[in-house]
């Protein structure tokens, strides 16, 4: 199977014990990471730095080093 099968997503989380609901994804590719993921149900960040698709803003960053930001703003929402 190859991405975006959601299986491969689903069995990279069983491998690592964790579920759906636990993980974020980030990836560069709509097609393969972002509809992949999310057609398993995982939370993912798209690389979209040229804001070429259709996706919720939230789920956008325009650079890899703003993954930390984005998750540490998110922890600390569910915290909250």
């Amino acid at each position: 199977r190859r991405k975006p099968d959601p299986t491969i997503f689903v069995h990279a989380l069983e491998l690592g014990s964790g579920a759906p609901h636990e993980a974020l994804y980030v990836g560069d590719s709509h097609s393969a990471d972002y509809l992949g993921a999310t057609s398993a149900r995982i939370d993912c960040l798209l690389i979209d730095p040229d804001e070429r698709h259709d996706i919720p803003p939230s789920n956008r960053i325009r650079h890899i080093a703003e993954v930390q930001q984005v998750c540490q703003r998110r922890c600390s929402s569910v915290l909250a």
